[in-house]
């Protein structure tokens, strides 16, 4: 939807996105001024001209990087020069064992091989199509954000957030500082994705610090603030602070990647949720479901009941949600299906549009990057993400049958997980052998899961480096592969 090319544009050269026109509009009523842009920089255009076809004079990558930003922890040898060092760690990243595992990880439905639901890597590529979107129009590297956006979900393990809830209790009652999904990440990119290695020291694929900082969304340890999320383990704090060094706040890459992320799990989760029959859109207009609705989206967000309510009704407005209320069945029906993608384009537009003209006049059209700049969204339009999100934890994530589901998986999981720790002898217990998960771990040897296991049975390890290490290899499973696994410790 949002891939920026020549190619997208209609005949006349000029492009039918709404938040295009949107820029436009408001570049139109000034000039926009060039940021750190090379050659460019403190060169004033005219604004009209430059959004003629959608593109504004700094869409083309003009944040002007410096050299530190582009430095990798280990110092690669010559490389051809035909790809710059962002794209590279794209290229490496598409290619990882880590992003593949992702479609077999779930983002809210189960896939049974009937349905063709999103999965966690189908969902990582939408918000990197949207991220990429961000960053041409505000001035990022769009190879940064795209690449951070991929990788954003790199650490959940399986079953997703019910999974990491899981691994950060029983981490936790060992002694390790818990488990969260966005410091696995980063550990994932850093060390446990066998890319690069000098002697026995892994270093993951080795990022750029701009790409690693990218990917930082909570820059603080395990109960350095309040709350479950946290973004870095003791055991790459080293790392966390070259990236970073003491600053405390993300960098524009980031929060590109974090609104792009909220944009696509709000809207697709939505839509999903229509799909399978969860929402029923005629319910909504109900008020008894706008105040219980509006509540949830407190109780997760920041938002107020004020707030809440005006973005409620705004939804409901919408003429192609109306429309999809007086079709009966949705799935069978391809109106109803163009309706729905229209649905999710026009708010994902929406939330795309507003964020680029808010920041863009705040800025006065100069490009934003690393820690020049801060994303502007408005409290309207965030207002109408929380709510979306709300009716997906309302009718989807709170239903019976997902309770359910969740009770079955977590089930699961505690117990593979506290069987491989006895194994491995980090815990008392009896049950399997570490020899019987070595066979069991050799049956798919060509899985991120045998390697890891096989790295936790080295002897130079002490106790908390081979609990960490279990885990690691707990969450590089897929769903299936914990059940699976699961199946053949008890054969």
């Amino acid at each position: 939807m949002f891939s920026i090319s020549h190619s997208d544009r209609p005949a006349g050269g000029r492009p039918s996105h709404s938040w295009a026109q949107k820029a436009r509009r408001l570049a139109a009523q000034g000039q926009v001024r060039h940021g750190r842009g090379g050659r460019e920089t403190g060169r004033t255009v005219d604004a009209g001209a430059q959004f003629h076809s959608g593109y504004c004079a700094y869409m083309s990558r003009p944040y002007f990087y410096q050299p530190s930003d582009v430095a990798r922890r280990f110092l690669e040898g010559k490389k051809r020069r035909e790809r710059t060092e962002f794209e590279r760690d794209l290229g490496r990243l598409k290619h990882s064992f880590s992003l593949r595992r992702l479609a077999g990880v779930t983002q809210v439905f189960q896939s049974d091989g009937r349905r063709t639901v999103r999965n966690r890597y189908s969902h990582s590529v939408e918000v990197a199509d949207i991220g990429a979107a961000l960053a041409r129009l505000l001035g990022p590297d769009p190879h940064v954000v795209e690449a951070a956006a991929l990788a954003h979900d790199l650490g959940h393990p399986p079953f997703g957030h019910h999974g990491e809830s899981v691994l950060n209790v029983i981490a936790n009652d060992i002694g390790l500082d818990g488990f969260e999904g966005n410091a696995q990440t980063l550990s994932m990119l850093s060390r446990i994705e066998p890319k690069t290695m000098v002697g026995d020291q892994p270093y993951g694929i080795n990022p750029t610090r701009a790409f690693a900082d990218a990917v930082v969304k909570y820059p603080w340890r395990q109960h350095e603030r309040p709350g479950p999320k946290y973004g870095v383990y003791a055991r790459d704090l080293n790392y966390f602070r070259w990236i970073r060094g003491e600053r405390i706040r993300n960098c524009v890459e980031a929060q590109l990647m974090d609104w792009a992320d909220d944009v696509a799990y709000s809207t697709h989760d939505f839509e999903d949720g229509i799909l399978a029959g969860f929402i029923q859109i005629e319910n909504l207009k109900s008020s008894s479901e706008m105040y219980a609705l509006c509540a949830v989206a407190q109780q997760h967000s920041q938002v107020s009941a004020v707030q809440a309510r005006a973005a409620y009704e705004r939804i409901l407005d919408l003429p192609s949600l109306q429309q999809l209320a007086e079709i009966g069945d949705i799935g069978r029906s391809r109106s109803a299906r163009v309706l729905i993608k229209t649905l999710t384009g026009e708010l994902t537009d929406r939330f795309v549009a507003e964020a680029v003209a808010a920041t863009t006049q705040r800025y006065g059209g100069q490009a934003i990057g690393r820690y020049d700049g801060t994303l502007i969204v408005p409290v309207d339009v965030r207002a109408e993400a929380e709510v979306l999100k709300a009716m997906t934890w309302r009718y989807v994530i709170d239903s019976q049958q997902f309770v359910e589901q969740r009770a079955g998986e977590v089930e699961i999981l505690h117990d593979v997980t506290r069987q491989l720790l006895a194994a491995s002898g980090v815990v008392p217990g009896t049950g399997v052998s570490s020899g019987r998960v070595d066979v069991v771990a050799n049956a798919d040897s060509d899985s991120l899961f045998a390697l890891l296991w096989s790295e936790s049975r080295s002897p130079r390890l002490d106790e908390s480096e081979r609990a960490r290490a279990v885990i690691d290899a707990l969450a590089a499973l897929t769903d299936q592969g914990v059940i699976t696994l699961a199946e053949r410790l008890r054969a």
